[in-house]
């Protein structure tokens, strides 16, 4: 193994550790001391390839979603293509609820870093795609965005064109409003003419403008 190496996060440059007038190398030393994880893993890399790195790099997830399917939580799967936006949500994705309730009843998410998490969505070729749900710091699900064509609103849905669009207000440049009741917003993205994704916003995320635009860029909708 070769000093320096670049870590895990690969603006991360590593070289040999010094303690005092002590230098450790793995080559010489193995692992003979907590510090020396990251070289061995590189060390890993070297032999077996980036393939070992992305499952050791995986492996707290993968330990945590076993336990999930252990104690019932369905694997990961497609949210279904034919689901209606509505002011309660999408589908199992219930507005409000806390991301336990989430994790039941929607399964686990092909990805959550922070507080958005990733489905995807079924379709057939190009009418397949993402939904992501995001939660509040207290842990309930305030937003629930998609880009699946299926995945409509008052039956307008991704790929639709704006002139298709209920009434609705300006958010941005690219992003529609308009009421779902008790407070919550429907939001459209628009590009081209034509919707790319939809997404509904519970009270807690669609308080004010600032807060809305927030919450949708952590879903990836601008």
């Amino acid at each position: 193994m070769t000093y320096p190496f670049k870590g895990l996060d690969p603006a991360v440059t590593l070289d040999r550790q010094r303690s005092n007038s002590r230098i450790w190398d793995v080559n010489r030393d193995g692992v003979a001391q907590y510090g020396l994880y990251p070289d061995w893993i590189e060390d890993l890399r070297k032999i077996a390839g980036d393939g070992i790195v992305e499952d050791l790099s995986h492996g707290a997830e993968n330990y945590v979603e076993m336990w999930e399917r252990a104690d019932g939580v369905a694997a990961q799967h497609c949210v279904p293509a034919r689901r209606r936006m509505t002011a309660a949500g999408l589908g199992a994705m219930r507005l409000g609820v806390t991301h336990v309730a989430l994790l039941r009843a929607a399964g686990q998410p092909a990805a959550r870093p922070d507080r958005t998490w990733t489905y995807c969505g079924a379709g057939r070729g190009r009418r397949a795609g993402k939904v992501r749900t995001v939660l509040t710091p207290g842990g309930r699900l305030a937003l629930v965005a998609s880009t699946t064509a299926g995945h409509s609103i008052k039956r307008v849905g991704r790929g639709a064109r704006a002139s298709r669009l209920p009434r609705t207000r300006r958010l941005t440049k690219s992003l529609r409003t308009a009421p779902a009741g008790h407070d919550a917003r429907f939001v459209f993205a628009v590009h081209g003419g034509r919707v790319t994704a939809t997404a509904v916003a519970a009270k807690s995320a669609a308080h004010s403008r600032q807060t809305l635009r927030r919450y949708l860029r952590m879903a990836g909708v601008r």
